[in-house]
């Protein structure tokens, strides 16, 4: 029974190592396609494309402000404490591509 429940991931792991290579595959594919379509709608001088599948809007570089909020926590710890709010999140797993441990390399998070 104890060599039973060591061995319930079994079943999953192999299913979660082919969905992440696919999924590994078509992030790429898309990737790809999106930097097509990118430059092909810079290219046609193209704002916004839409088909009855797909509505396409071409965002321009931009610059933005990001706030450091770690930086802030370390030199304002009253301030930040005042303007925080405590949150529960539900229960979920984190998934973790294990890494060799000769390598000495951290495992990736990968969903």
């Amino acid at each position: 029974m104890e060599n039973n429940d060591e061995k319930w991931f079994d079943k999953y792991e192999q299913q979660l190592k082919e969905l992440l290579e696919a999924k590994t595959d078509i992030d790429s594919r898309l990737e790809n396609l999106r930097k097509q379509i990118l430059v092909q709608m810079i290219d046609h001088k193209e704002e916004k494309l839409k088909t009855d599948n797909f509505s396409v809007t071409l965002a321009p570089p931009r610059y933005f402000i990001q706030f450091d909020s770690k930086r802030f926590k370390e030199e304002h710890e009253e301030l930040f404490a005042q303007y925080s709010t405590a949150k529960q999140k539900e229960a979920t797993i984190i998934i973790k591509k294990s890494r060799t441990k000769s390598t000495g390399e951290e495992d990736e998070e990968i969903i």
